[in-house]
């Protein structure tokens, strides 16, 4: 109903008919009632809050309509202390937050959270790694030193820094470049299971590339690399881990090799 200067209210009354029988029964409704009209409005003076779900709640909900109250509407006790309310959604602790965002991280195969390269043991890198067998060589363009940087390897493992380089395509983002220049840069091996990967850039660090391999025996490389740039090329890639200071790497066109 309402009123003037009130606004909309809710009139809750007694419904049993007035005999001096029934006077208990009408005491009995108006307590609770009454009851029921503090709890509603100390209710609604709080701040909104969330409620999580309740098997009482459809109860309460119907029971509003109902013309007679004969007992204060609330929860089982057991469920109110299973389900607390809550005035707002709980912060997440820092660590929570640094695991979300490790767990969201995870979602790449790659153990430096770049872009994934696509299908890393296609047809077309079965097909290169059948026809590319690289051989020791000690005339090959990386068996001589060529890394300007130190690296500080550890020794008797290919993982860690690595000194980049590769040729065989120009680069139109660099001025001047050409198929027979090399790219330098530097790069980072990392072991997952059976795969290799090896995140490294060119052009003092604004191009990137990924390989991701498999390892075939104790020296072999079989997988492809992916222009993290410009993720629309990608080629296989065949490597030989000649020692924990050099690896060849070979694709149709050229090499991308690595050195310490």
């Amino acid at each position: 109903m309402w009123l003037p200067g009130e606004g909309d209210l809710l009139f809750i009354a007694a419904t049993t008919s007035r005999r001096l029988a029934a006077e208990s029964a009408r005491d009995r409704q108006a307590v609770a009632l009454t009851d029921l009209d503090a709890r509603h409005r100390q209710a609604a003076a709080l701040p909104p809050r969330e409620e999580l779900p309740c098997p009482c709640h459809a109860y309460r909900k119907s029971s509003f309509g109902n013309r007679v109250a004969a007992t204060p509407l609330s929860c089982d006790p057991k469920h109110r202390e299973a389900r607390p309310f809550l005035l707002e959604r709980p912060m997440k602790s820092e660590s929570a937050q640094r695991n979300a965002a490790t767990d969201k991280d995870s979602a790449t195969r790659n153990p430096f959270g770049v872009m994934d390269v696509p299908h890393p043991n296609d047809d077309d890198v079965t097909q290169f790694a059948r026809n590319t067998a690289p051989e020791e060589s000690a005339t090959d363009e990386n068996a001589k030193p060529w890394s300007a940087h130190d690296t500080g390897h550890p020794h008797g493992t290919i993982e860690g820094q690595w000194s980049s380089r590769w040729k065989g395509a120009a680069d139109p983002t660099i001025p001047g470049d050409t198929p027979d220049k090399w790219k330098q840069g530097q790069g980072e091996a990392r072991i997952v299971g059976d795969r290799v990967y090896l995140l490294f850039d060119w052009d003092s660090g604004a191009r990137r590339g990924l390989i991701d391999a498999r390892r075939e025996g104790p020296r072999r490389l079989v997988g492809k690399y992916i222009n993290l740039n410009n993720p629309e090329i990608t080629v296989p890639w065949v490597g030989l881990v000649m020692s924990d200071q050099r690896i060849d790497g070979y694709f149709a066109q050229g090499r991308v090799d690595f050195r310490r």
